[in-house]
């Protein structure tokens, strides 16, 4: 993990200079000088890991950012998008973007590490403290080279990535308007330490979530018959959602449904609820098959549990958990990441 943020706050270096031409000795220098940082930024990210706070919630947090940014000399507005930070290095066109979110999970950690989070329930299981470590790290690289930059380069932590809509948030407030081009990092712990990975085109699918909440009489589990159960339309309908995938979807179109909640409350278990409580997420690499699946969800999930004498209430989080569209990399961008990370 340490090296790995070495050689990411590196490459935000030497990719965002690249354009200068830079030698293959002078990207060395940059590596080398990378390497001295280690200790900083370990510390960095070991603090930053501790004291994990959700989204729109990173009041500590961005504090501690703001703070590294004062030491490091380097203009910045507050608050953007509520909790987040809009820094900036350099001056003048083109206006270029490193971004990284700074927000948590509401996971707790169960790592035996001296750095553990010490906050019960959240942890940084995403990596996000990483992401800002690295791009603290390659700021304070950015910086030290800011009258040789032409144009001007602004770091973005974003809050709320982990469903809230941050980045959203963040254009809409005009933050971006300026920016010509826009550069995230995410750690990737299939990969090798080290490695820079990336694609033009379409790299992450498009995401949302939603509850369902069926509906039918409980009563005693010894007499089922006077009962409609909601528990086994609930069961059902986990499955037949899974027709959207294996029937319905073309293989060489990626998508998914996964049910990850299943709440039947806190009865005796002689007791046949009310109420069954689901909750799932679905993905595509594609607007268009997100649009679809929605359709077809919602008709399955609607008239499975009628078949079983219940009903279904779906909520689609739409506020609480906006729908986030597919990452698509602008090819050239792509090729100009891929050149810089052969280098």
């Amino acid at each position: 993990m340490e090296r790995c943020k070495l050689v990411q706050l590196f490459f935000c270096v030497a990719m965002l200079q690249a354009v200068r031409g830079l030698s293959d000795a002078r990207l060395a220098e940059y590596m080398q000088e990378s390497s001295k940082e280690q200790d900083w930024l370990v510390g960095i990210r070991r603090e930053l890991h501790q004291w994990p706070e959700l989204m729109y919630e990173e009041h500590n947090t961005s504090l501690f950012l703001r703070k590294a940014l004062d030491d490091l000399d380097i203009p910045y507005k507050f608050p953007a998008a509520k909790t987040g930070i809009v820094a900036t290095i350099g001056k003048g066109d083109p206006v270029v973007a490193l971004r990284t979110d700074i927000d948590a999970l509401p996971i707790h950690e169960e790592s035996d590490v001296p750095f553990r989070s010490k906050i019960d329930g959240k942890s940084h299981a995403c990596g996000h403290d990483s992401h800002m470590t690295m791009l603290l790290g390659g700021a304070k690289l950015l910086k030290k080279r800011e009258s040789e930059l032409k144009g001007t380069v602004k770091l973005i932590f974003q809050p709320a990535e982990e469903g809230g809509a941050g980045g959203e948030r963040m254009v809409k407030e005009g933050h971006l308007k300026d920016v010509k081009a826009i550069f995230g990092f995410h750690v990737w712990p299939a990969s090798p330490s080290g490695s820079v990975l990336t694609k033009a085109g379409t790299i992450m699918g498009a995401a949302a979530q939603f509850n369902v909440t069926v509906r039918g009489r409980g009563g005693h589990a010894a007499m089922p018959h006077t009962t409609v159960d909601p528990v086994v339309a609930g069961a059902a309908l986990v499955t037949a959602l899974q027709t959207v995938i294996a029937r319905e979807t073309d293989p060489l179109h990626s998508q998914v449904v996964s049910m990850t909640r299943f709440n039947t409350g806190e009865n005796a278990y002689n007791v046949i609820p009310d109420v069954v409580k689901l909750g799932a997420t679905y993905r595509s690499l594609t607007h268009e098959g997100m649009v679809r699946m929605k359709k077809r969800m919602y008709e399955i999930m609607t008239s499975t549990a009628a078949a079983y004498g219940c009903s279904a209430e779906v909520d689609w989080m739409e506020e609480a958990h906006p729908y986030y569209p597919p990452t698509v990399n602008d090819p050239a961008l792509a090729a100009f990441v891929k050149n810089v990370g052969v280098r």
